[in-house]
């Protein structure tokens, strides 16, 4: 049900996070495989999802991530999978599934919304945010699923693969 391609409609900040501190763009690619969900969370400085965001590692792995019914919830590292990441604060991502019904002679777009937050962080507080559905898993290529900074994992498809 979850499996694809979504981007936030906007930027995204998140408070307490130095890495957000006017807004990333940000993309998510996720696989679910019955209640589990394992993926990629790609950050960008603008809306045409291609410039990643300067000054941080582009490319983060879900460390950990769940749905049921239409609530998803996952987590990951603030400053990504770069080196020297592992002791940054893990990002929580709680979101519920949209599929709005069809209007006819439209198209029905499918979305995500929720929060993300800093570990502990007030989901109360923290901005909405809305990741629309651009591609589904059968348009996913093997190129999405590569962390796109070969200096950190290396420039070919045996590194930085996430569907190992």
């Amino acid at each position: 049900m979850l499996s694809g391609v979504f981007r936030s409609e906007g930027p995204v900040v998140v408070d307490g996070v130095a890495a957000f501190p006017e807004g990333c763009w940000v993309e998510l690619m996720i696989a679910q495989f019955g209640p589990d969900i394992t993926g990629i969370v790609r950050v960008f400085g603008e809306d045409q999802f291609v410039v990643p965001a300067s000054g941080m590692c582009p490319c983060r792995y879900i460390a950990t991530g769940s749905v049921e019914e239409r609530e998803l919830g996952f987590a990951f590292l603030s400053n990504g999978d770069c080196p020297g990441s592992d002791q940054t604060p893990l990002m929580i991502g709680s979101f519920t599934y949209m599929d709005p019904d069809p209007i006819v002679g439209q198209d029905s777009d499918d979305y995500l919304t929720g929060t993300i937050v800093i570990e502990g962080g007030d989901r109360s507080s923290a901005q909405t945010v809305t990741l629309r559905r651009v591609k589904v898993w059968q348009e996913v290529s093997s190129q999405d699923l590569m962390c796109d900074d070969p200096l950190v994992h290396g420039s070919g498809p045996e590194s930085g693969d996430a569907a190992r």
